[in-house]
């Protein structure tokens, strides 16, 4: 049976002060955005989900549009995960334990209809805008100035995808299917 190799640094420990910034502040800091970086992991895996089965006669706009989501997404998580070790932390990488610490649910399986997919990655979105905000203020109060510049900048990124799922699921947008709820039949 093979052993595990010794662990240098465990999830929620400090390699002591970083940038300047007390450990315990770094501590904060590191936790609020490992729950970031989970929930970004989360909403990554539904992006892609979405991606694959997306289907209809605007597939390949869409398909191409969630790629391109999907792939913002996971540049972010990357750049959370970076960040965290600028302050000394240890970033989650179980997918166990992203899903756990997540505060976006993770989606269940199956294939759902469009819209109702593209307004789950649009609640997504909304989510981690009012959870980087409430943040930004955290980070505000610690002075920990360079996490609430890239909070800042993290928000910008999803209020542009929120923005862009908005405009797709406009009234007049997404051909709606005869016998969905609001849909109409062709040429009517």
């Amino acid at each position: 049976m093979a052993t595990q190799p010794a662990v240098r640094y465990r999830v929620g420990e400090i390699k002591g002060g970083a940038l300047g910034l007390s450990e315990d502040v770094c501590r904060q800091v590191c936790d609020l955005l490992n729950t970031d970086l989970a929930s970004e992991f989360v909403l990554y895996h539904q992006y892609k989900k979405h991606h694959w089965v997306v289907e209809g006669p605007e597939f390949a706009s869409l398909h191409k549009l969630l790629d391109e989501h999907a792939d913002g997404v996971r540049e972010l998580a990357d750049e959370i995960a970076e960040r965290m070790t600028y302050l000394g932390g240890v970033p989650y990488s179980r997918m166990s334990t992203l899903e756990q610490k997540s505060f976006i649910q993770c989606e269940d399986e199956g294939v759902f209809d469009l819209r109702e997919m593209l307004e789950r990655d649009r609640q997504a979105n909304i989510t981690m805008c009012q959870r980087l905000r409430q943040q930004i203020e955290q980070c505000r109060s610690l002075k920990d100035y360079g996490t609430e510049f890239c909070l800042m900048e993290w928000t910008v990124k999803h209020e542009k995808w929120v923005h862009e799922l908005d405009a797709l699921l406009a009234q007049e947008s997404l051909t709606k299917a005869i016998g969905h709820p609001g849909g109409r039949p062709t040429g009517a």
